[in-house]
């Protein structure tokens, strides 16, 4: 699951700064389970919290010419650059988020620079 916000209040097919969200499965360690389907937790476990692994290719329909999709810390802080892949024939941009880098990403209009990003206080 990716849920996506624009951080610029503007429409997410024009919006200059997207925020997406890698959501898998994420339990405490030593969590346990009444069941064999997972259903109804019996005890919740110490931690630390674990992340299911979770590889998505998504794509957009709209280029994406000009932006930068930053990995981000849980405070918000971002990471080097992510490569994009690129837009085909019809314009469309496609991008892979890997949950084993981040659960976070912000796409980045560059052509548009703003001194905000979510680390900004």
């Amino acid at each position: 699951m990716t849920p996506t916000q624009a951080l610029d209040d503007r429409p997410l097919a024009t919006s200059g700064r997207i925020l997406l969200l890698g959501l898998s499965q994420s339990l405490p360690a030593g969590c346990t389970f009444s069941d064999e389907r997972c259903e109804t937790v019996t005890v919740w476990g110490p931690g630390p919290m674990l992340v299911r692994r979770l590889a998505i290719d998504i794509a957009l329909r709209r280029s994406l010419s000009g932006f930068s999709l930053y990995p981000l810390l849980p405070d918000g802080t971002r990471l080097p650059a992510a490569p994009l892949r690129g837009t085909d024939a019809s314009g469309a941009a496609s991008l892979r988020l890997d949950t084993e880098k981040a659960l976070a990403w912000e796409l980045v209009d560059e052509s548009e620079r703003s001194s905000r990003d979510c680390s900004a206080p």
